[in-house]
């Protein structure tokens, strides 16, 4: 597991699950954006490597 986007000590995160390599699941809280953009990567079975590339899963940062 990883958390991808946010903190939960900020009241919102979005994290993936592995296994063998590929992304298998998701869970988020007050982050609707990010889950639906994680949700593809679950239906395509992407590699876990996947955030590497992927900008959008950069840690949010606090204004």
């Amino acid at each position: 597991m990883r958390i991808v986007h946010g903190d939960p000590v900020d009241g919102y995160f979005a994290a993936a699950y592995g296994h063998h390599g590929r992304v298998v699941g998701v869970l988020g809280w007050n982050t609707p954006r990010q889950v639906r953009t994680l949700r593809r990567l679950v239906v395509e079975r992407a590699s876990w490597t996947a955030f590497t590339v992927v900008p959008a899963f950069r840690p949010a940062t606090v204004n």
